[in-house]
């Protein structure tokens, strides 16, 4: 049996919910995160209109629609 290792114990930044720091951090992050969606979006819209599977308009193409 393998001696078990010593956890290591990480030191955890606590935020405090009112201050202007976690505030600001906070929006920093959701404008990144929400850059980041809108640029990917937009790029795979792009993609899947170059390649056919999805019309101008942006509707799926007539010939990958579900056959009814």
């Amino acid at each position: 049996m393998a001696k078990k290792q010593p956890s290591k114990t990480v030191s955890v930044q606590r935020f405090d919910p009112g201050s202007p720091a976690t505030l600001s951090a906070f929006k920093a992050a959701a404008a990144r995160y929400t850059r980041e969606t809108t640029v990917s979006q937009a790029k795979a819209i792009a993609t899947l209109k170059a390649e056919g599977f999805l019309t101008p308009t942006g509707r799926l193409a007539k010939k990958y629609a579900k056959q009814s």
